[in-house]
């Protein structure tokens, strides 16, 4: 499963849970909208899969809070691309 990341569109932006960039720094940093990765709500994205995005980030959280479930880390990456597409800052 992991050799079939090759087949996604570069460049790919992984969402971690912790230990990524910034979000909005890394589109900004990669230009043009992502491959976007996620990884299962229990384990994350795998390392064999952020190893092969070109970027990583991490949605912050509020202090206290562990993580985001998967959807709701899609629906802010998604949102962050969407709103670079357009040339929004929002």
């Amino acid at each position: 499963a992991f050799g079939e990341i090759e087949q996604t569109p570069e460049p790919r932006l992984g969402l971690l849970a912790h230990g990524g960039g910034d979000l909005d720094d890394a589109l900004a940093g990669l230009g043009v909208a992502p491959t976007l990765c996620l990884g299962g709500e229990r384990g994350g994205l795998p390392s064999e899969i952020a190893d092969r995005c070109d970027a990583v980030a991490t949605i912050p959280l509020r202090e206290g809070a562990e993580s985001l479930n998967v959807a709701a880390a899609a629906a802010i990456g998604l949102q962050r691309i969407s709103s670079m597409v357009a040339g929004g800052d929002g």
